[in-house]
């Protein structure tokens, strides 16, 4: 694999390092500085590396695979970046996005596996069962669901997207970013902290953001192809979506909801179904906004339910109740109760946090 690449220097004036959580099994670490040389010394004697993010990739998923992957390669390191589900369009434009494929090759040519942005193996997709058999597995992560499936555990609940977390252990290493990584890196932060409007848009990941941005990556560019450019089945589907709201707990709860004839109709894929739910939490008053999606294929699970929640609502707890996960303010997960059935469950739930 060739790619041309422009190196960012380990700046001496980076910030200073942030504590944070690491899973070891079933220990919690204080620190990852003193896991840096573990893991440092992993990636440096893996002869091949299969780096994999998690199936339906956003933006941190994608970005991770990017700044991890692109800095592997930059180190001369043989890796393959993996995701079961093709890049979205949105995110075409990252440098070395097109280097992402969907199909793995011999998976016994690969000595360690990097798991990325995924709270539990299965996230993986499909070849997760195959995958977990690669002998070293690095998993890095800032899901509070996170299962610590991995050989080696890298997890931090507080870090505002996962490439926040690259970003750190890259700087630990003392390694120099490539340009093309630094894209993706400031992307995953950019979609975590939905365009740095979200609770966790903290000091470092803004700091991060705007090294980034000196190094060379645009804003702007990154902004249009995320927010600013829509096709016509997406805005056919958000007609659609916004005609379908609900609301109920005295205004504090909006639900959308999108079946398989509404997708039929205009055209839309699952993918431009992402963020829709973001609408319904911008009304005045809400404190949750849900999704209710009619999946492709799942028999048993015909439902995907997104929640988007502000700072007095734990998201990831009434997630991880019905075998989901996600985070406080963003998690989701999959049901075979009805649409209606689902707004009486949920409004049950949040009265059950005192909203």
């Amino acid at each position: 694999m060739t790619i041309p690449l422009i190196m960012v220097p380990a700046w001496k004036k980076c910030s200073k390092k942030f504590s944070r959580k690491i899973r070891k099994g079933t220990a919690i670490m204080k620190t990852a500085v003193m896991k840096t040389p573990m893991i440092q010394t992993l990636l440096e004697k893996s002869s091949r590396i299969l780096l994999v993010s998690h199936v339906q990739p956003d933006g941190d998923a994608i970005g991770s695979l990017l700044g991890l992957g692109l800095s592997l390669h930059a180190k001369g390191k043989n890796i393959v970046m993996y995701n079961e589900d093709p890049v979205p369009a949105s995110f075409a434009f990252l440098p070395g996005a097109d280097l992402i494929v969907q199909d793995t090759g011999d998976i016994d040519s690969f000595d360690t596996l990097i798991v990325l942005d995924s709270g539990d193996a299965e996230r993986m997709g499909k070849k997760a069962a195959k995958l977990k058999k690669i002998p070293a597995i690095l998993n890095i992560d800032h899901h509070p669901s996170n299962t610590g499936f991995g050989t080696h555990n890298l997890i931090d609940t507080d870090a505002a997207s996962t490439t926040v977390m690259i970003w750190r252990l890259l700087k630990e290493m003392h390694w120099d970013i490539p340009l093309d990584a630094a894209w993706g890196i400031y992307t995953g932060i950019f979609t975590d902290t939905g365009g740095f409007r979200f609770g966790n848009t903290n000091t470092e990941a803004l700091n991060i953001a705007a090294e980034m941005t000196a190094c060379g990556v645009h804003p702007e560019t990154v902004a249009t192809n995320i927010l600013g450019s829509y096709s016509f089945s997406y805005i056919s589907l958000l007609q659609k979506a916004l005609a379908s709201i609900r609301l109920c707990a005295d205004g504090k709860l909006a639900t959308m909801t999108l079946t398989r004839s509404m997708f039929e109709e205009t055209g839309a894929s699952e993918e431009e179904a992402s963020g829709l739910v973001n609408y319904a939490r911008y009304i005045r008053g809400v404190k949750m906004a849900v999704l209710v999606r009619e999946k492709e294929e799942d028999a048993d699970l015909p439902w995907k339910v997104s929640m988007r929640a502000d700072k007095d609502i734990d998201a990831s707890a009434i997630a991880v109740a019905h075998g989901g996960g996600g985070h406080r303010a963003a998690a989701g997960f999959s049901t075979a109760l009805s649409p209606d059935a689902i707004l009486d469950m949920l409004e049950n739930q949040i009265q059950s946090q005192g909203i």
